[in-house]
């Protein structure tokens, strides 16, 4: 059990934190700090990523959100691919992707560029 944990008593027995947020031996190493941003794309988009490199963070990541009316909405895989070219070694992640919004087919050329 690593320094800082408490240990878990169950039924008498000390058992090692499981799930999603621990490492195999226990440890919270595994755990990924970032941010996801629900900005467009504009030329403050630079700063956004240089600033969480610097801070540190393993990734910044966008909101995915289609609207059919006005025209407006944000396509995180676009978004990401942009932040992509903007720092060299920051994770990328995208939010819930809403692909039954949109065209198979057009999705998979979309990844595949990627």
């Amino acid at each position: 059990m690593s320094a800082g944990h408490q240990d878990l008593v169950v039924r008498g027995q000390v058992a090692q934190p499981s799930g999603p947020m621990f490492g195999k031996d226990g440890s919270l190493s595994d755990i990924r700090v970032g941010i996801l941003t629900v900005e467009t794309l504009d030329e403050e988009a630079r700063d956004r990523v240089a600033i969480a490199a610097a801070a540190g963070l393993d990734f910044v990541g966008s909101t995915d959100h289609v609207c059919f009316q006005g025209g407006y909405g944000v396509d995180g895989l676009t978004t990401v691919a942009t932040y992509a070219g903007l720092h060299p070694t920051i994770g990328l992640y995208v939010g819930v992707y809403q692909l039954p919004l949109r065209h198979p087919v057009a999705v998979a050329r979309q990844v595949a560029t990627l």
